[in-house]
């Protein structure tokens, strides 16, 4: 806090009028993250009101969400209702993901804005990513900014609204956001070790490395200072989904 005064030119005190600690000012930071992915995804303001089955079924499976995540076998759509009268036809087993296709086509396109727009407002704000992945250590979900409530009551709306079942929209919302969030510190890590350097070994001070014992992060670290950028995010984005539904 004391270095944040002296750089706003002010006393340290003064700055306990607007925020009451250290921590409210971190997560601050982390909420204004959030309100501008918000900005920038208008089309996420789904209805607050979620279907009252699809709501009572996901309070249902929130107890047994680490079992049904060890199960690899559920499908992320639910399959659809058996005729309210009569005998189903006899029908030969579908290959699969082929019932999931229409699903998986109408939540794609969603998920690809949702981690471009988090991958691009990361890149704008580098310094405050470590904040998004460090702060949901020690601040409880009930606590987080409401910013970044709502933009996991957003996806999981998106989810469940789709026909996605419950146990499986809850597996698939942490793997997305796992995928996403990991994605970004990586891609955005910093390597650079001189900037001054035009040599790219020397600029990423791979000669501090012993040849010995890194040989291939030698061998490959050139690489690391190229981002793999939004085709590599949206390709894993595309992974999941094809695991869970299909392609």
């Amino acid at each position: 806090m004391r270095r944040v005064a002296e750089a706003l030119g002010v006393e340290t005190m003064a700055l306990y009028r607007y925020t009451a600690s250290k921590d409210e000012l971190l997560d601050g930071l982390v909420e204004m993250i959030f309100i501008e992915l918000e900005e920038r995804l208008p089309v996420l303001d789904a209805p607050r009101d979620v279907v009252p089955d699809a709501a009572d079924a996901a309070r249902d499976v929130v107890p047994d969400a680490a079992d049904g995540a060890r199960d690899a076998s559920v499908t992320l759509v639910a399959p659809a209702p058996a005729p309210a009268t009569g005998p189903a036809p006899p029908t030969s087993p579908a290959p699969p993901g082929r019932g999931a296709e229409p699903a998986a086509a109408s939540i794609r396109g969603a998920l690809h804005a949702v981690a471009r727009e988090m991958y691009r407002v990361a890149v704008a704000h580098p310094n405050v990513v470590p904040l998004c992945a460090t702060r949901p250590l020690v601040v409880p979900l009930a606590r987080r900014p409401q910013a970044v409530l709502r933009c996991h009551e957003r996806l999981l709306a998106l989810l469940l609204e789709a026909g996605v079942e419950p146990t499986a929209a809850l597996r698939f919302y942490r793997s997305f956001l796992s995928w996403v969030l990991g994605f970004i510190v990586i891609d955005l890590r910093a390597v650079v070790d001189d900037p001054s350097e035009t040599e790219p070994a020397f600029r990423l001070g791979l000669h501090r490395l012993a040849a010995r014992d890194f040989p291939r992060l030698r061998a490959l670290g050139p690489e690391l200072a190229h981002r793999g950028g939004e085709p590599e995010l949206i390709a894993g984005v595309d992974a999941l989904i094809d695991a869970a539904i299909g392609p």
